[in-house]
């Protein structure tokens, strides 16, 4: 049987093989990663700092014609973002895979747009703001009007809890002589009805002659 000095020499025989290997192995992945890399990697940025927005997505399409990794692409830019800026993208991904968003709820800073007196012909064009106050992004769907007189443009990207988002709405008079009220019915993801209703209204004047 070991004596106390025994079992401790033992121990340290054993401790120190262990972290002898370990290093070792360490040092052959290590160098076995070198190996795999350029000795060098060139300084792209005089090249991008030339190139226009369009440019640089063509750049990136070949990158990944090449084997890029959009994955790769993704978690390195997410590595580069801020805390708050993580926390958004990762809600946004949240609400990316559900068949429905979560519903959120939202404010509308009106939610009739009077245009008054409109001459015949005439194009206008107004923006409506909307507040996340829920914890979940807001995001629209599509839109439905009850004329082909209207157009409706959402947010580029959902709009965050606390944040605002722009819906851009667009009339064209043309052929719409008279007092006019249009509903626009906004399908989203907004408590409790998933979808909110905007109006717009006026009167259209003959054009002068």
């Amino acid at each position: 049987m070991f004596n106390l000095s025994t079992s401790f020499i033992f121990l340290a025989v054993f401790f120190l093989s262990v972290n002898l290997f370990s290093q070792d192995t360490f040092q052959k992945s290590d160098s076995t990663n070198l190996k795999n890399e350029p000795a060098s990697l060139p300084n792209l940025h005089p090249y991008l700092k030339n190139l226009s927005e369009d440019e640089k997505l063509k750049a990136l399409e070949y990158l990944r014609h090449l084997g890029g990794k959009l994955d790769d692409e993704i978690l390195l830019i997410f590595k580069k973002l801020d805390p708050p800026a993580q926390e958004k993208f990762l809600l946004h991904l949240e609400n990316l895979q559900p068949e429905k968003p979560q519903p959120t709820t939202v404010e509308w800073d009106f939610q009739e747009i009077d245009f008054g007196k409109i001459e015949e012909g005439r194009i206008l064009l107004d923006t409506l703001n909307v507040k996340n106050t829920g914890k979940f992004p807001y995001q629209i769907s599509h839109f439905q009007s009850s004329c082909d007189c209207t157009v409706a443009e959402k947010p580029e990207f959902p709009v965050m809890p606390g944040e605002t988002g722009r819906v851009q709405i667009e009339f064209n008079s043309w052929g719409k002589i008279g007092v006019f009220k249009i509903g626009i019915v906004i399908h989203d993801n907004s408590d409790p009805n998933l979808r909110s209703i905007i109006y717009i209204k006026g009167i259209v004047t003959p054009r002068r002659p």
